[in-house]
């Protein structure tokens, strides 16, 4: 679906239903869980960056900043990390007042809801796996802003809102180019193991 619905930005004539059709797929890639984009502009103020053109800025993406443009995406990441957190916090204090009765019942039933830090790892590579096409688009068009800017590009540097966006860029570029050669590795290791 999100493939299909980038296909909307190549600029090229389509007909009417074509139209119609990528409309409804923006519609259905855009959803957004957590309202990401409002969110960020609340909490955050960023560098003005206007859209790459006016394709982008139809079709709701009207900024090359990553953060401004990456959705729900870190809101999932935090909230997986927090929640891991949390939890182990709430187990540690109910064995800490486990002589209360309802201490011992709250840490039991906590401690099936327990997750290691291996299977938030799991969660947030899922979610990256999930939205890896997003997040490269995202990531790209921040990119392209640092080109487009280059004269400019200390203000990206200059506040701590930017700075947390471009420090996530880069991340992301890492990110982006190293998820591929891991899964290849990956395959190769599953493959090895597989009985001949």
């Amino acid at each position: 679906m999100q493939f299909i619905s980038v296909l909307s930005f190549i600029d090229a004539n389509h007909s009417s239903y074509a139209e119609i059709f990528f409309e409804l797929c923006i519609l259905f890639a855009n959803l957004d869980i957590f309202s990401g984009e409002e969110l960020f502009s609340i909490i955050f103020s960023f560098k003005e960056t206007t859209p790459l053109n006016s394709i982008f800025e139809k079709n709701g993406v009207d900024s090359k900043n990553y953060i401004s443009n990456s959705g729900s995406f870190l809101i999932i990441i935090i909230g997986l990390l927090i929640n891991h957190v949390v939890i182990k916090a709430l187990i540690w204090l109910c064995k800490k007042f486990g002589h209360f009765k309802c201490a011992r019942y709250f840490g039991k039933w906590l401690d099936t809801k327990d997750q290691s830090i291996a299977d938030v790892h799991k969660s947030i590579l899922k979610l990256f796996m999930e939205t890896y096409f997003d997040n490269s688009l995202a990531t790209i068009l921040s990119i392209y802003g640092f080109i487009e800017d280059k004269d400019n590009f200390k203000l990206y540097w200059r506040a701590g809102n930017d700075i947390f966006s471009s420090v996530m860029t880069i991340i992301m570029i890492i990110a982006i180019i190293a998820f591929p050669i891991w899964v290849k590795l990956k395959l190769n290791e599953m493959r090895n193991m597989t009985p001949k």
